[in-house]
């Protein structure tokens, strides 16, 4: 390899990382299409639905990247984790549009929002896509582990980011950290180790 292809080859091991951006910058650009309301209870799940719906991309898009390293044993995991993003965004949203441009803060709400149609179910559904998602990332990061396709310090790393930051606040960010991983080439790298046929 000479050394141009040595640079493309870096180039790519870190521009690969980029897809772990792609989830807050599609949720940004989708906010610019929320009407500018008073702030309230129903702005932070307008907002928790958009990162969902732009983590969702992102996993996607990372998929689509990665889809001929995937096996049926990664895809798995990977599908609960889009499920449960999916049920995130329609939770959130209908959250927000039980209670949709009130000024209620998260006090308020916490007695009035019952009221409200949508309401409690929304909180529902947004909190199993939570769980799928945490459940999946998990899966995903121990898999890849086991499995030898990421190293160690990757697999322990998803595991992590899987968990830190909550569903909440950015979901799925270890499935999508270990998807820019294996996009990267680095789990190349990682290999079991050879059996000597010889050997008793």
């Amino acid at each position: 390899m000479d050394a141009a292809q040595r640079t493309r080859a870096q180039w790519r091991r870190w521009w690969a990382f980029g897809l772990v951006a792609v989830g807050t910058v599609v949720a940004g650009l989708a906010g610019l299409f929320v009407p500018d309301q008073p702030k309230g209870h129903w702005s932070g799940h307008v907002a928790s639905g958009l990162i969902a719906a732009g983590q969702l991309v992102a996993l996607l898009l990372g998929v689509v990247l990665v889809w001929r390293r995937l096996r049926l044993l990664l895809l798995v995991p990977l599908a609960v984790a889009a499920i449960g993003l999916v049920l995130e965004v329609a939770g959130n949203l209908q959250v927000a549009a039980s209670i949709w441009r009130t000024p209620y803060g998260d006090q308020q709400v916490a007695v009035i929002g019952p009221t409200f149609a949508g309401f409690d179910t929304g909180h529902a559904l947004a909190s199993k896509g939570d769980l799928l998602v945490v459940v999946g990332g998990i899966a995903f990061a121990v898999i890849l582990g086991i499995t030898r396709r990421a190293g160690e310090g990757a697999a322990v790393a998803g595991v992590v980011l899987s968990v830190i930051p909550p569903p909440w606040i950015l979901p799925g960010c270890g499935a999508v950290f270990l998807l820019a991983y294996l996009f990267s080439g680095r789990s190349r790298r990682v290999a079991p180790a050879a059996v000597d046929p010889a050997a008793p």
